[in-house]
């Protein structure tokens, strides 16, 4: 019987796959592995980012810091940046996650950008680009960016209600636009949910 169930989780692995191809690319998952493994515990940003990264110290912001990054984490996301994206909004999305670890938010909110653009109905790459926006607020000043992250991140959690990183990034650009009363009950729903996110 272990076989059988074996032969039947595999199949049905192999027919969600086939049905829903727009949701999983074995190659785009083992990028995002990939990258997540280098990052380890080396937090990038102060937002949450999609894709199990791991729970880390916030970053210090750091202008013309060459060392900052290090090289097995800059060779990983770099590699991801310069990857073709044949028209897919996962890759792109991918290629804007690789670009924020690199610490260039600019390029990262233009490629998520691009990436809800093309799939509107993707909750991570909604709150991946909440992130994006948090990070450029809070390294370049980018006008309006603490708005647009909310934005950002009310869509992804009208697709995902649950969706962690969506419920953390909410709560920080509340905080960051001053609405402290809403950031302490979203920071509480979200800690409720995700003590040890």
């Amino acid at each position: 019987w272990l076989y059988a169930g074996a032969g039947l989780a595999a199949a049905a692995a192999i027919a969600l796959v086939v049905t829903s191809p727009q949701l999983f690319n074995r190659n785009q998952i083992t990028d995002l592995h990939e990258l997540v493994d280098a990052v380890g515990g080396n937090r990038r940003t102060e937002a949450r980012l999609t894709g199990g990264f791991q729970w880390g110290a916030v970053p210090p912001i750091r202008r013309g810091d060459s060392n900052a990054l290090p090289v097995a984490i800059e060779a990983v996301a770099t590699k991801l940046t310069q990857m073709p994206d044949g028209g897919r909004a996962e890759t792109v999305a991918l290629k804007g996650v690789a670009a924020l670890i690199l610490g260039d938010s600019a390029n990262a909110v233009t490629q998520l950008e691009s990436a809800v653009a093309r799939e509107s109905g993707r909750a991570r790459f909604w709150s991946d680009l909440a992130a994006a926006y948090l990070e450029a607020a809070r390294t370049g000043g980018r006008s309006r960016g603490v708005d647009d992250a909310l934005s950002a991140a009310n869509r992804a959690l009208q697709i995902d209600p649950a969706l962690p990183e969506a419920l953390f990034n909410r709560a920080l650009a509340l905080e960051q636009s001053g609405n402290f009363g809403a950031a302490r009950t979203a920071q509480i729903d979200w800690k409720d949910l995700y003590e040890v996110m």
